[in-house]
């Protein structure tokens, strides 16, 4: 690794959700003194898929169950590290990094003037970063690499600045004594790395709105997945720490929250492009007219970023799925438990909570199950597109407190190809160490809430394009 310069430090697990930032409520930025213009109290942007409106419904159908997959794949490598990190034998990182492999867009824009670009919006990172001149070993992007010497409100982040000793902890081997800069380098199992220096500039979202001081990685060798190669330039991470997108903006809002809401998944294919609203500050609030539930994120010291919920219990047609209550607790070493995951398509379940769910809903439907694994799902039906739908048993997600998560039924089964219509739920593998996964499909026409002040994930039933 070069030893003097470069030291493993933090891990960024590269996937999720991409995001496109089109502001529609222009916001002020950061005052250098610290004060908060008070007249700002959110602020609103749109959403955009990733999947092109020209791909087929079939390969729309493969790479959501090949992006779900991947995700969990990355979830069960990062908890290895930590474990590991955790009995004090940690020799580097070796974690798979699959960039790119979100759901949604987020343009950005970095220093001054911007450069702009598009990154993956990630749920489950706690960092943003983008590749920055001169770049000793990058990836192809079709936009210019951010130069911080052309930027006039960039500087670097010392070792006793509070975005490096909050996020990377003092004395860590992350700052870099000789030069006093804070720096981070992640080595990946697959060959993959990332490597740069943490920085303080300005970001710019979508049409000009700003964000100055805003800290961020700057990535100078990023050896990655070809798949992240284009516009895609690094990764805005809206995890739980005090470097991601979340946090920084909440600390000058003054409100630690945001919220989305997403579209019916056909929506964004064919006709006009369509976008999804996701809010921040006081515009992330819920509605009146419609019934609103409640959680308390579940904790997870060994994956801080990640979003867990509570999920206790699954009811198929009215009725409670035999299903061990451990089955959805997180465990002693970290494995287990649920996450809510805009990033990722579809909900992955435990073996153990797969199998008598799948079970119970085959028995619900009067038709032969057929073999969907063309578009690598377990349970599909033989329907055409565009006409009638068997009839399906009602699905339920129980959570803490006797909260009732009740599906409408787009955001369970899928019409996957022109000629199956199936479960959109699959397995983890039987071995897998992963939390179960809460997707982005499920949660269809649901305004979900995070407010990281109370802990608590909060959701009602709502048209989402009438926001």
């Amino acid at each position: 690794m070069g030893g003097r310069a470069w030291r493993t430090h933090t891990m960024i697990i590269v996937v999720l959700q991409l995001l496109c930032f089109i502001p529609t409520m222009v916001y002020s930025s950061f005052p250098s003194d610290g004060a908060r213009d008070h007249q700002v109290m959110g602020f609103r942007v749109n959403m955009k898929h990733i999947d092109s409106q020209e791909i087929s419904l079939l390969k729309r159908s493969q790479s959501a169950v090949e992006r779900s997959k991947k995700r969990a794949g990355c979830i069960s490598a990062t908890l290895g590290q930590k474990q590991i990190e955790k009995h004090g034998n940690a020799k580097g990182y070796g974690s798979p990094v699959h960039v790119g492999n979100g759901e949604f867009l987020i343009e950005i824009g970095y220093g001054s003037p911007a450069i702009k670009s598009e990154g993956v919006l990630d749920t489950g990172s706690d960092i943003i970063w983008t590749q920055c001149f001169p770049c000793r070993k990058c990836y192809r992007q079709s936009v210019p690499l951010f130069d911080p010497k052309k930027s006039s409100t960039f500087s670097k982040l010392g070792c006793k600045d509070f975005f490096c000793t909050s996020a990377l902890g003092p004395g860590q081997p992350g700052c870099n004594k000789k030069s006093g800069n804070c720096e981070f380098a992640n080595a990946y199992s697959d060959g993959s790395k990332t490597r740069g220096y943490l920085v303080k500039d300005t970001l710019t979202l979508g049409n000009g709105s700003t964000i100055s001081h805003a800290g961020f990685g700057c990535g100078i060798e990023n050896n990655v997945a070809p798949t992240f190669q284009g516009k895609l330039t690094g990764i805005v991470g809206m995890g739980r720490g005090p470097l991601s997108l979340a946090s920084q903006v909440g600390a000058y809002l003054g409100k630690k929250r945001f919220s989305y809401c997403f579209l019916s998944y056909d929506k964004y294919f064919g006709g006009p492009p369509k976008t999804s609203p996701l809010f921040f500050g006081q515009l992330a609030d819920l509605i009146d007219k419609s019934p609103v539930q409640t959680m308390k994120f579940v904790k997870n010291e060994l994956l801080p970023p990640f979003y867990y919920i509570p999920l206790t219990g699954i009811a198929v047609g009215g009725k409670g799925v035999k299903i061990p209550a451990r089955i959805f607790n997180v465990k002693e070493d970290g494995s287990g438990g649920v996450i809510i995951d805009s990033g990722t398509s579809l909900i992955q379940l435990a073996e153990g909570a797969y199998t008598p769910l799948a079970d119970a809903i085959r028995a619900g439907i009067n038709l032969r199950p057929v073999d969907g694994s063309s578009v690598g799902l377990d349970l599909c039906y033989a329907v055409k597109a565009g006409s009638a739908l068997p009839r399906v048993p009602s699905l339920t997600f129980v959570f803490e407190g006797r909260l009732k998560y009740k599906f409408p039924l787009e955001n369970y089964f899928r019409q996957a190809s022109d000629d199956l219509f199936c479960l959109a739920i699959i397995p983890l593998p039987p071995d897998s160490t992963s939390a179960s996964v809460f997707g982005n499909i499920a949660q269809q026409n649901f305004h979900i809430l995070y407010d990281d002040d109370s802990s608590t994930l909060s959701f009602q039933s709502v048209a989402c394009d009438s926001l």
